[in-house]
């Protein structure tokens, strides 16, 4: 689970058969089970039914080996080596993933599951767990924040020092398993580890993680893997809105920094590069230029829907703008003098008459507002 303070214990306790079954209990700081996993839209999964069906090599070892340059390699065994047996677990449970769309433009192989209705894909995922548990009598203790890791005396686990209703509660316990994610949500610690951080520059959805598995562990001695890299997925609409940002990032679309400098290719395939790029411009900040195609090219794909093309559209008609005339018998004349199409031309006009840069991809009109000693921003 994603809650910050939750972790499980294990126990064992013979059966009347002399066999030997695991006790778990959960602890849950909040007052609800599932904490972010609620909001999520898709699950990664490798050599699953519906890729099988649908055509997708996504192989195991493809993908581990993708992921080698980037992370601890048996981590990512692990989890790439289970997905597609969570995929088949959840089906059984009575999930119904029917479509694995790209999770960005261009990805290969598809590998993110989604529900039929994906918003109810975390909130069915949660269910599916808590009937789990509830059918293996596992205990779930909510609002109970796990405070510290309790050691025996050769420093092995022994189990968890929790707090419930301003009461601490000691579990015994052989195996403990941390599960509360990262630490966005502890400035501290995000100073700590990233000292270029800035304040604003995070936009945090849902539940913020204060890191407190992490602290646990490493009160104990444990090691730590990675804590200094800050995983970036730019850019983004600022305020954050989901309409819009799928949009903000389409590959169709001209990304400038604030010196009206085109900064990256707006196709990379990740957009960790992407971000990695817009981090190193100008007050990390960037400006996305699109048009009507951008939206018809994410619903051919799947990834928008209407009410949310709309919304984004609206969003966009929020943004300061100044709408200029252009002086037609101006324009006809600079559409005659630099043999160019008349819409070419109005922005010329425009250009020339209020002294303003002119932004382009077209070279021929480059090259006239040039001639007329227009500045053009590089794109």
């Amino acid at each position: 689970m994603n809650s910050s303070g939750n972790a499980t214990s294990k126990t064992k306790t013979p059966t009347a058969a002399g066999e030997w079954v695991k006790k778990i209990v959960i602890l849950e700081a909040r007052g609800l089970v599932g904490g972010n996993a609620k909001f999520v839209k898709g699950i990664f999964a490798a050599e699953s039914r519906l890729q099988k069906g649908l055509g997708i090599d996504a192989s195991r070892g493809g993908l581990f080996r993708k992921a080698m340059d980037y992370t601890n390699p048996r981590l990512v065994r692990a989890l790439v080596g289970k997905s597609g047996d969570t995929i088949a677990w959840l089906e059984e449970k009575g999930m119904q993933f029917d479509w694995i769309p790209p999770l960005y433009p261009g990805q290969d192989p598809l590998v993110f599951h989604f529900h039929k209705t994906p918003e109810e894909t975390g909130p069915k995922f949660v269910q599916a767990f808590e009937q789990r548990c509830a059918d293996s009598g596992i205990n779930i203790f909510l609002k109970t924040r796990a405070q510290s890791l309790l050691t025996d005396n050769k420093g092995k686990i022994a189990g968890i020092l929790a707090e419930n209703k301003d009461k601490e509660r000691k579990i015994t316990a052989k195996t403990v398993i941390i599960a509360t994610v990262g630490f966005a949500g502890n400035q501290a610690l995000l100073k700590r580890y990233l000292p270029s951080y800035v304040e604003n520059e995070i936009h945090r959805a849902g539940i913020p993680h204060n890191g407190d598995g992490i602290r646990m562990a490493e009160k104990i001695g444990a090691a730590t893997e990675g804590l200094d890299v800050l995983e970036m997925n730019g850019p983004a609409a600022f305020p954050l809105s989901s309409a819009l940002s799928p949009v903000v990032k389409h590959p169709k679309t001209v990304w400038m920094n604030k010196k009206g400098m085109r900064f990256t290719d707006e196709a990379l395939p990740l957009f960790p590069e992407s971000a990695n790029r817009l981090y190193h411009q100008p007050g990390r900040i960037s400006y996305t230029i699109f048009i009507g195609n951008a939206f018809s090219a994410m619903f051919k794909q799947k990834r928008l829907t209407l009410t949310e093309a709309e919304k984004g559209l609206s969003i966009f008609k929020g943004i300061p703008i100044r709408y200029i005339d252009p002086d037609f018998v101006k324009a006809l004349k600079l559409s005659k003098q630099a043999n160019i199409y008349a819409y070419d031309a109005y922005f010329l006009d425009c250009a020339i008459r209020y002294k303003a840069p002119l932004l382009t991809l077209d070279r021929k009109l480059i090259a006239s507002a040039l001639n007329f000693n227009v500045e053009t921003l590089e794109v």
